[in-house]
């Protein structure tokens, strides 16, 4: 089949999707008793399907950043609305409080807004990138001096320090111990430990690279991304699912010819930890009753999942009730939502003594009935309580942009270490649109900095050494 007919195939598919998502949806939508406020949410999945027709399909499959950020986009305004109309379940708050009529309405507005805004300027970023040219696999290179001592000094710490090791698992999950506060020498020591998996993953990378063909690289290989993915330090399973794309990525990158072999086993590697760190999320220990089990995988348990997971519209609709109810939204408000979660900058006496005015803490007590659950205030949430209606989507876009820029350092990079650094941060910053302002911005002071600092310092080494 020559690509022009897969084409208009494709286009005829999608035009037959929107028909009949259309029709049942609305149909759904006006019928439904718990969607007062709800009846045109139909619309986002039909506008977001009808929005795709604007991407030159020959060059999206062909670009995997554009890609990417499209199956993350597809998740929040596809499938979500989706999942909540057909399932009938509209609540997005953990069913905490239920979210008025006009907060709703206004909330599918904004979602509408926002997503037409999103994907513009995503065609206009990222629909007409130039393909990089695909480095050679032996132009990369990596000096083991500072990565060594690194990992050597990862080690040390928790020999030194073993709660740093209180929640370390590997692939299967047991339970998990409350974090205590740690002093500045043990967070820092703590990035030295984390980072093990990583410097042992990327020595793998440059021993393989000249020995490409054999049998036991690819073992070597599929052992370094089962380690880099399978051993967490936490219970977020966004960590997981960021460690096993970047490692795939960063392998397929440099080996392309072992996008096949590779593909199922780690796929599987993934699935198990996801499940395994899914199951005890919400069973706690393995005596779970069978119907707590089955409760988990209810159609409508999943669809408010998604909505939590996914910023789905009845977040935005508590987050417009979190503004009406509160209106002190300022500069202070904004500077400590920025650093609330970020290593020894959150200490300070002006975040710590602000936290309360934040909108990650208003919104839980707005959408969870008073209680700081942990519930994610979505993006375009945030953005709207500092900058307005009009500019919405502004924090999304700033990290979008972020996005094409770090993927394309990724592209360029010759160096093992600020390959998979920027990589690191690309992907993360693809998620963006399902995360907050803070989070991103945790991520990226918590993670990506102190990861660039040492992999920074080696190369320079690298190049005085050569």
């Amino acid at each position: 089949m020559n690509i022009k007919r897969f084409m208009n195939r494709f286009i005829l598919l999608i035009i037959i999707l929107l028909f009949g998502i259309t029709l049942n949806n609305y149909h759904r939508s006006l019928t439904s008793n718990n969607g007062y406020g709800y009846e045109y949410l139909y619309m986002v999945p039909t506008i977001f399907l009808s929005s795709l027709l604007i991407f030159d399909f020959k060059k999206t499959i062909k670009n995997p950043a554009l890609l990417m950020i499209l199956g993350i986009l597809s998740l929040k305004y596809l499938i979500t609305p989706v999942l909540m109309i057909y399932t009938d379940n509209f609540s997005g708050t953990m069913n905490f409080v239920e979210t008025s009529f006009e907060s709703r309405r206004s909330s599918v507005n904004m979602f509408i807004f926002n997503m037409s805004v999103t994907l513009i300027f995503l065609k206009v970023l990222l629909g007409n990138d130039r393909k990089v040219e695909q480095l050679k696999t032996r132009s990369y290179g990596l000096n083991s001096t500072v990565i060594l001592i690194s990992i050597f000094i990862g080690v040390i710490s928790l020999v030194v320090f073993p709660n740093i090791m209180d929640n370390l698992t590997f692939l299967i999950f047991g339970r998990f111990k409350d974090m205590e506060n740690r002093n500045s020498l043990v967070t820092i020591l703590t990035y030295f430990s984390t980072y093990i998996q990583v410097f042992i993953f990327l020595l793998i990378i440059k021993h393989s690279i000249k020995k490409e063909k054999k049998v036991s690289t690819t073992l070597l290989i599929l052992l370094g991304f089962t380690m880099n993915t399978a051993i967490l330090w936490n219970t977020n399973r966004m960590t997981i699912i960021i460690n096993a794309i970047t490692s795939f990525m960063m392998i397929i990158s440099i080996f392309p010819s072992y996008f096949k072999r590779l593909f199922i086993p780690l796929i599987m590697v993934t699935s198990v930890m996801v499940v395994s760190l899914t199951g005890y999320r919400y069973l706690g220990d393995i005596n779970a009753d069978i119907g707590e089990i089955f409760d988990v995988f209810n159609s409508k348990t999943i669809a408010n999942h998604f909505q939590l997971y996914f910023s789905g519209p009845d977040g935005l609709a508590a987050t417009i009730e979190m503004n009406n109810s509160y209106h002190n939204f300022d500069l202070e408000s904004f500077i400590t939502d920025t650093f609330t979660g970020v290593n020894f900058i959150r200490e300070f006496s002006f975040i710590s003594s602000n936290y309360e005015k934040t909108s990650v803490y208003l919104y839980n007590m707005t959408a969870a009935g008073g209680y700081n659950t942990g519930l994610i205030i979505p993006i375009e949430g945030q953005s709207f309580v500092y900058f307005g209606y009009i500019f919405s989507p502004l924090l999304l876009l700033v990290y979008l942009y972020l996005y094409r820029v770090s993927y394309n350092k990724f592209l360029r990079s010759k160096d093992l270490g600020i390959k998979y650094a920027f990589l690191y941060l690309t992907i993360n910053l693809a998620f963006s649109p399902i995360y907050n302002h803070t989070i991103v911005v945790q991520n990226i002071f918590n993670r990506f900095i102190p990861l660039m600092i040492i992999v920074l310092i080696n190369s320079k080494v690298r190049s005085i050494t050569r």
